[in-house]
């Protein structure tokens, strides 16, 4: 129904089959992809459906465990850590769709704090650059690929916002350098 009214849809699917389900009726982005394995991906590259990770949802749980958060929640979170990782990696390494999304609301997933889901998907081995390209897309509304100065715009605000939060960014962490004009951005690595 969606399609016949050219609306974009997204579902929040954890499970291999509610994934599977999703993309087989037609869903644009699968938010979470928790237990994403084989099938899941395939279907999904032929599909050309997002995959939106939200990383910060499950690590603000568990980097909160101590602070009110229900044990059963706790514990789900710490099940599902390592698994969730390893889903998004294998779709980013096998060229899929991914945008950025946090599932702000859950516990200590404040809205405003969504460029800590950048920081979390370089640390799960995207370049930066990679993820500010994840951020400025968006799946549900535009089929547009983002222009240099939308980019520019994500990218500068994501990452002031890590400087402006060193307490969340690993100190060793590699600086990266993205000019662009008139044209795609050219990343390089300026620091170890």
């Amino acid at each position: 129904e969606a399609k016949r009214f050219r609306k974009s849809t997204a579902s929040h699917a954890q499970g291999t089959e509610g994934i599977l389900n999703a993309v087989r009726a037609g869903i644009d982005s699968i938010e979470h992809g928790i237990f994403m394995d084989e099938e899941c991906l395939r279907e999904m590259l032929e599909a050309r459906t997002y995959l939106v990770p939200t990383i910060a949802a499950v690590r603000n749980i568990v980097a909160n465990a101590d602070n009110g958060i229900p044990a059963y929640a706790v514990e789900k979170a710490r099940a599902v850590e390592q698994r969730h990782r390893e889903s998004i990696q294998m779709y980013y390494k096998a060229g899929g769709r991914i945008a950025m999304g946090t599932d702000a609301g859950t516990p200590f997933n404040l809205h405003g704090e969504n460029a800590m889901e950048l920081a979390y998907m370089v640390e799960f081995g995207m370049t930066p650059p990679t993820s500010c390209w994840c951020r400025a897309i968006r799946p549900r509304t535009s089929r547009r690929r983002p222009t240099s100065a939308s980019m520019w715009r994500c990218c500068r605000a994501a990452w002031s916002r890590q400087a402006r939060c060193p307490d969340k960014v690993r100190p060793d962490a590699p600086r990266w350098r993205a000019p662009m004009k008139n044209g795609p951005m050219r990343a390089r690595r300026i620091s170890p």
